[in-house]
């Protein structure tokens, strides 16, 4: 009995080195100054998670000893949170998110995923324990054995402490495999400290099996494609955090390997073989660092199991999730060139990140850091014993490895278009955006859209418009698109309005659905009636209305909605360091009577995300200037205009930005609009861009005006467009058509009559020719005018 007693006390005391409580970690932020993060590197830190600001600053979570080491190098520190750990729990306790909530009227739904009901917090910190992950993944296959395999480890694979590495699929037939069905593969905690890609995965997952039967998407998926997951990758690390830190907070990172020098672990994600070792920036040779590569590619029985379990399948795509830093990153890692497919890359990561802007590119264009042995690189680059695979690694998230419980479902939202994104590629898969204005002036018209391909399948693409409102008459065909890879199209579908049911101001809602074949997508398009020209309109062709206050606001040719220009913060350059650009109308506009006042405008722009950032304002009767909430305007962080709108972040494409003003206006009130730039002393970009500028004033007494209908007369674009000394209008007229005296008019941007002639009334077919001499460059429009009524205008652009 003793000597039982005796040999467990020496096994306890032998264990208490593994389990122990681990190293202090403090949040630290590492001054670059005229550093950068190589230096970093170098000396075996972990760059790749956590918040770089470029020239400026490197903040993540570091323990005592790499501090230390840190410091030792010259750097110069700041200690953010001392106790980090101690701070992920207490953080909880009285639940504060970095960045108030977006209270931003009407702001547009960012993340349209409703909550799986069967998605619930776990006890660690609101994460999973390990066991609780086990527990979900069998409640999966009991509830949905249609649709997910029960959980099996992976064949010869168990880590470094014998345990297994689960798998297991999601499709519609999850015991079979169907050589048909393209493959897919999603991963988690290659690092134990990031229990938040493991929260998205399962919130992914709980999200598929739930609207399975409702979501025609998801059922073609889940018909077609053979979702694989490795939830946890790392079991050892995960189960050491949880061991170690019960409440949450854990921070150790690589696997348990014991290594030769009595140091613990490896970094999973350094020890693929493919460049494994390539330099000693982008992984370490020395255990005791938290990116040490191993004695040798594949050294690690967890990266053996993950490559072993890609030799059987056939991925096309994979996803493998981290934290933190809201990034998209993919190969190549362990340089700083693209690859051959790069336009590829691209184009996926565009698709995928269209919701939530995380940065997007290889290692040195999001991290500004080299990664040698990683997963994705190998996933990629080995294609002699399997198919490349387009693998990409998310960096979720912006409150460290472990964000307050307020944040988790937000961050999962933040995923999931990545996540379905991901398993839409392989087919034929497509984004469109619609690009017209939301004012609609005539009672004839179209919606113009523009459609992207990003899948890797071809077909064609079926765009249809439907009433959704009972004041449209009708809409015309559908339009079919058979894009090439990665282009974008553009056209656009005609409507009739009811205009005996139409008051100004009234709204007008369509529906347009993305048929690709296999399933439609649909998006509601909002637009609202207008009758009278707008108040103010601006085509940005001259800065006549504008004041520049301060900064270098102009004109610009490299970039416009509507030829020739649009109005930018600098023109041919990027913004300035410290910049503090302010553009503001030259003469504020008297409001007349109105029910309702609308600002419209084009824009687009590129500004270094969290830290600086652009508004558009209004002042009311010479008051201080309001920022104001748009469809795609996000909250302030602590470094910009806290809590307040702001655009920040890439944003290439322009878009249809569309303000209210009714709350913070009244009939008789001066009204102006201004624009600004706001930058701090670090990293510069391209700015920010705007075009067709109006604001209108509605008034729900005013009626819509009889329009002469679409059937009588077709009147083309004309031709050359933009033109410089003539253009030409071609006409087509119904054999039905009848009317007394008609004519083709042209108006300028003021809506104001530049030109006229008359048209044959008798004629089936007839060309107009306009003459332009003279005529100053700019936005006209032309229209036909007969008997009182009118055919909807067309635009045409002037150009010397």
């Amino acid at each position: 009995m003793k000597k039982a007693t005796l040999l467990f006390f020496f096994f306890y005391l032998s264990c208490l080195p593994v389990f122990s409580q681990q190293a202090a970690y403090s949040r630290v932020k590492i001054l670059l100054n005229e550093r950068n993060v190589f230096q970093l590197a170098r000396l075996g830190i972990d760059v790749t998670h956590g918040e770089l600001a470029i020239g400026r600053f490197f903040i993540s979570d570091f323990s005592a000893e790499e501090l230390a080491h840190i410091r030792a190098a010259g750097f110069q520190t700041e200690v953010l949170i001392e106790d980090v750990q101690a701070h992920y729990i207490a953080q909880n306790e009285s639940i504060n998110s970095r960045n108030p909530p977006n209270e931003c009227p009407g702001a547009q739904e960012r993340y349209p995923y409703e909550t799986p009901s069967q998605f619930a917090l776990g006890s660690m910190a609101g994460y999973f324990t390990y066991q609780e992950m086990l527990d979900i993944l069998d409640s999966m296959a009991a509830r949905y054995p249609q649709l997910v395999s029960v959980k099996a480890p992976i064949e010869n694979g168990q880590s470094v402490e014998g345990r297994p590495i689960y798998w297991l699929r999601i499709t519609d037939n999850p015991n079979t495999v169907e050589p048909q069905e393209k493959e897919v593969l999603y991963t988690g905690l290659h690092h134990a400290r990031e229990p938040g890609g493991l929260s998205a995965l399962i919130f992914f997952m709980w999200y598929l099996l739930e609207n399975y039967d409702t979501d025609a998407e998801i059922q073609f998926l889940l018909n077609n494609t053979a979702l694989y997951f490795i939830p946890c990758v790392n079991p050892d690390g995960y189960i050491y955090n949880e061991l170690t830190n019960p409440a949450g907070g854990g921070l150790w990172r690589k696997n348990r390997k014991l290594n030769y020098d009595n140091t613990y672990g490896v970094d999973l994600n350094r020890n693929y073989g493919y460049q494994w070792g390539f330099d000693n920036i982008g992984s370490s040779y020395t255990p005791p660092s938290s990116v040490y590569r191993g004695t040798g590619p594949f050294s690690e029985p967890e990266t053996k199991a993950v490559r072993d379990f890609c030799y059987q399948r056939k991925f096309i795509t994979a996803l493998n999730y981290h934290t933190y830093g809201n990034l998209l990153v993919y190969p190549w890692g362990y340089s700083d060139t693209p690859t051959a497919e790069a336009v590829t890359f691209d184009a996926f990561a565009e698709a995928m990140t269209l919701q939530n802007n995380f940065r997007a590119g290889t290692g040195t264009e999001t991290v500004g850091y080299v990664v040698n042995g990683n997963s994705d690189d190998w996933m990629y680059g080995e294609f002699v014993l399997k198919p490349r695979t387009y693998s990409m690694t998310p960096e979720v998230g912006t409150e460290g490895f472990w964000p307050p419980v307020s944040s988790i479902i937000e961050n999962c939202k933040a995923t999931m278009l990545m996540s379905l994104t991901a398993a839409a590629l392989p087919h034929r898969y497509g984004r469109l955006k619609p690009t017209n204005s939301s004012a609609l002036t005539a009672v004839e018209g179209e919606i113009t859209f523009k459609l992207k391909r990003y899948g890797l399948a071809d077909g064609p693409f079926t765009v249809s418009l439907s009433p959704i409102s009972d004041n449209i008459i009708a809409a015309g065909s559908p339009s079919v698109l058979q894009p090439a890879p990665y282009e974008t199209l553009e056209n656009a579908i005609a409507y009739t309005l009811d205009g005996s049911n139409l008051k100004e101001g009234d709204e007008v809602l369509f529906l347009l659905t993305l048929d690709n074949g296999q399933y439609a997508k649909q998006d509601t398009i909002r637009c609202f009636f207008m009758i009278s020209p707008p108040v103010f309109e601006d085509q940005s062709n001259t800065l006549g209305n504008w004041e520049p206050a301060t900064g270098q606001w102009g004109l610009t040719g490299e970039s416009y909605f509507s030829f020739p220009t649009s109005i930018t913060d600098s023109p041919s350059q990027d913004y300035d360091n410290n910049a503090s650009s302010f553009l503001e109308l030259g003469t504020p506009l008297t409001l007349t009577d109105f029910d309702r006042a609308f600002l419209f405008f084009r824009a687009r722009w590129d500004i270094e995300p969290a830290y600086d950032y652009a508004q558009v304002l209004i002042s009311v009767n010479g008051g201080d200037y309001i920022p104001l909430c748009g469809k795609y305007t996000t909250t302030g962080g602590q470094f910009q205009s806290v809590g307040l709108p702001v655009y920040d972040g890439l944003n290439q494409e322009w878009v249809a930005e569309e303000i209210d003003l009714t709350p913070y206006v009244q009939p008789g009130d001066q009204l102006s609009v201004a624009f600004s730039l706001i930058s701090d002393g670090f990293n510069t970009r391209d700015g920010f861009y705007f075009d067709d500028v109006s604001i209108f004033l509605t008034d729900s007494l005013l009626t819509s005006v009889q329009s002469l209908p679409a059937t009588q007369f077709r009147m083309a674009q004309n031709f050359p467009n933009p033109a410089q000394n003539y253009t030409l209008v071609s006409i087509e007229k119904a054999n039905d058509a009848v009317f007394n005296s008609g004519k083709l008019v042209v108006l300028n941007a003021l809506g104001q009559q530049v030109w006229h002639q008359p048209i044959n009334g008798m004629a089936p077919k007839q060309t107009l020719r306009i003459d332009l001499s003279g005529w100053e460059s700019g936005v006209y429009f032309y229209q036909i005018e007969a008997d009182g009524r009118k055919t909807a205008a067309r635009r045409f652009c002037v150009a010397r």
